[in-house]
């Protein structure tokens, strides 16, 4: 079995279980998932042996039933001197499910061509954790490799973030929380929850209860004094989190003076990324995007080369 078809079948076994969608009746639990994790990031090493990927305990915390967890990181870095670049990813799953595992692939993808990648977990809905909680854990990750930058030879100067669904919406606002983010790769995020253009995603009191907490909950008005270099990527089709989020955003960070472009994929549906066509085409952006953001690339990522299936920059 080679490379490409080993990958795609570790994936559709572990979407069975690993990356289930809000909704689900039934959830795999917490072991399933960091087992499925572990086992995609093993096959991934064998596949990019210039690649060296680790698991760390970032911290401890207690839940609200008396029950403690341990929320881990992945940090996949290339090979070589360094020090590397990096980009922390979050992943999506509703703020209640999904997993770690989601971003694998980019952060192998990238790592092999020079950039650090972190992927890290983080408390899921329920047993009393919403945002406020989510979103301590986001930051705790980063500082964790803040701290640790210089002996895991990483230069952070350089940091992007990056994320997809409710890991968007998260990642979007770490983004403009850390000092040293100079990009921003952001999949069908949601970036302003309390005007959410009618997405069926967001709703609820997960983000506060009052508009105050909200707008602290929302990228939207959270933009830093110099934006992040960003790029948003949205399916036209997607109702759980409309393209209009990606529109908005893009134009409050072009209105901050920031640079923002969208890169919309005709009839695509929500997640739309981590599947075939489109997986290969985003990958590839995202790696022309912080490559040159990072200086290590004088190519700037044009949208149209990343077009497929009728897409088309609005």
């Amino acid at each position: 079995m080679n490379q490409q078809n080993m990958i795609k079948r570790l994936i559709i076994i572990l979407s069975l279980f690993c990356i289930s969608s809000a909704s689900a009746k039934e959830k795999p639990s917490r072991e399933q998932v960091m087992r499925g994790a572990e086992k995609m990031a093993d096959t991934y090493k064998l596949n990019y042996p210039n690649v060296r990927s680790e698991r760390l305990i970032y911290k401890s915390v207690k839940l609200a039933d008396g029950t403690s967890v341990e929320l881990d990181l992945h940090l996949e870095r290339p090979m070589g001197d360094g020090p590397f670049p990096v980009v922390f990813y979050v992943h999506g799953g509703g703020w209640g499910a999904g997993s770690k595992s989601q971003f694998t692939h980019q952060s192998f993808e990238l790592a092999n061509h020079g950039i650090a990648g972190v992927r890290m977990t983080y408390r899921l809905r329920g047993k009393g954790v919403k945002f406020p909680e989510a979103m301590s854990d986001v930051m705790d990750s980063i500082d964790f490799i803040r701290k640790r930058a210089d002996e895991l030879n990483l230069d952070f100067s350089k940091v992007g973030l990056a994320g997809g669904s409710a890991g968007g919406h998260l990642s979007a606002i770490a983004a403009q929380l850390t000092p040293e983010c100079v990009c921003y790769d952001g999949f069908n995020g949601l970036f302003d929850v309390i005007e959410r253009n009618g997405s069926k995603f967001g709703g609820g009191d997960y983000t506060g209860k009052i508009k105050k907490e909200k707008m602290k909950a929302s990228a939207f008005f959270m933009i830093k004094k110099t934006p992040p270099d960003t790029f948003l990527y949205h399916g036209t089709k997607d109702t759980t989190i409309v393209i209009k989020q990606s529109h908005r955003f893009a134009e409050a960070i072009r209105k901050r003076g920031g640079e923002a472009e969208v890169l919309v994929y005709e009839g695509a549906t929500h997640s739309f990324f981590n599947k075939d066509p489109y997986r290969k085409v985003t990958t590839q952006a995202m790696l022309d995007h912080v490559s040159f953001v990072f200086g290590l690339s004088k190519k700037k990522p044009v949208v149209s080369d990343y077009i497929i299936s009728g897409a088309k920059k609005k």
